[in-house]
């Protein structure tokens, strides 16, 4: 059962999370690698920059090199050498094609696109290719948008945590107890019940019952009761003297 229990939450989580894939943009001349690209819901696609400006821009197959409204937009990425140190990371939502380009003056124009998710049919990369070789180039003039700059592999851009809890604690509690006189045991039964209401209004109850034995303690005569057998033996002296004469 334990086995059983790990290996769900372990799939659990990897659907949750889903995979990264890695792409290149400029490493090898005016194209991304790979320009097609295959991803799941959940999935995110992370671009690499290389020198010297390159841009990731979301486009239409029917307008390529000029970017879709409210499409992805990675900004101009200037790399003198190497690798970019963060990369631009996009989470893939649906599985609809998504068509990209560079936006650096004449790159889309050279080729330089790609596709996550290619459909099947006559829109093909080949064709948006061939379509931005005539096409007159452009880049949005807003910020960053549909992705994030994150560090190479990781799932978010920045982390911060916050949490804060409360909780308000009640308990009752109530004893009966019965006992037979002259007996050597007793015994006494209690129930305590306990509440608590934490924040986010989850109310937790619990009640317990049990069962305690009494040793009653031996009995002493105080006050009155006391009294009277003082009295009682005082009464009963005299006549012990009498029986003791006679038999002297």
């Amino acid at each position: 059962m334990q086995l059983t229990t790990i290996l769900t939450g372990s799939l659990l989580a990897t659907a949750a999370f889903g995979a990264i894939i890695s792409v290149d943009v400029g490493e090898d001349g005016l194209v991304f690698t790979p320009d097609s690209i295959t991803a799941a819901v959940g999935d995110k696609v992370q671009f690499a920059f290389y020198p010297q400006n390159h841009s990731v821009i979301q486009a239409a197959f029917s307008t390529p090199c000029n970017p879709l409204a409210g499409g992805i937009f990675s900004g101009f990425v200037p790399v003198s050498s190497g690798k970019s140190s963060d990369v631009f990371s996009v989470d893939i939502t649906d599985t609809n094609p998504i068509w990209l380009y560079c936006g650096q003056v004449q790159h889309c124009e050279s080729g330089m696109v790609a596709v996550i998710n290619p459909p099947s049919g006559a829109n093909t990369l080949d064709a948006f290719k061939a379509n931005a070789k005539t096409a007159k180039g452009s880049a949005p003039s807003g910020g960053i948008s549909g992705g994030s700059f994150v560090s190479p592999g990781s799932g978010s851009s920045s982390s911060s945590s916050s949490a804060s809890s409360s909780t308000t604690e009640s308990a009752t509690s109530s004893a009966t107890g019965t006992a037979t006189s002259g007996s050597t045991t007793a015994s006494i039964t209690g129930n305590a019940t306990s509440q608590a209401t934490g924040t986010g209004g989850v109310t937790s109850k619990s009640t317990a019952t049990g069962t305690a034995p009494i040793t009653p303690a031996i009995p002493t005569a105080t006050g009155g009761a006391a009294a009277i057998a003082i009295e009682q033996a005082g009464a009963i002296m005299p006549v012990l003297l009498l029986v003791g004469l006679m038999l002297w």
